[in-house]
């Protein structure tokens, strides 16, 4: 039986990769938030994913006008939570990017689960960002 055991597991951990797998959907959105006069563009991409649980990934690049993406802000939506303590939590509920000039942009995001990645320089152009209130921030 000792034998069958680890055969059976590993049966079973297949069969359950399979269901996983059938049982899983992600959905992705890509939208721009903004373009300069030189033709710079800012691409949120928005993806959730749903299996035994949900996960939230949102990203925002600066894409260049021949279409070279490259990544300004990785982050964790937030997944739908209102008020933290009593106190309501700020917006905006989709990420606003605003040109200052050619050269300069700014990010505004509200309320994220975490924040993973944020560059302050991409290309020469110098980033600044807002963000309203992270409920997990990393250590």
């Amino acid at each position: 039986m000792s034998q069958r055991a680890p055969h059976a597991h590993a049966a079973f951990v297949a069969a359950c990769a399979i269901v996983l797998a059938s049982c899983s959907h992600c959905d992705r959105s890509e939208e721009t938030l903004a373009s300069n006069s030189r033709g710079d563009s800012v691409l949120d991409v928005f993806e959730g994913c749903t299996s035994i649980g949900t996960t939230l990934e949102e990203s925002i690049y600066l894409v260049s006008p021949t279409g070279e993406r490259t990544l300004l802000v990785s982050f964790a939506p937030n997944p739908g939570i209102l008020a933290e303590d009593g106190k309501s939590l700020p917006g905006p509920e989709r990420p606003e990017a605003v040109w200052k000039d050619d050269r300069s942009l700014h990010i505004t995001l509200g309320t994220v689960s975490e924040v993973s990645e944020q560059k302050r320089t991409v290309n020469g152009i110098s980033v600044s960002y807002r963000i309203g209130h992270i409920l997990s921030p990393k250590s």
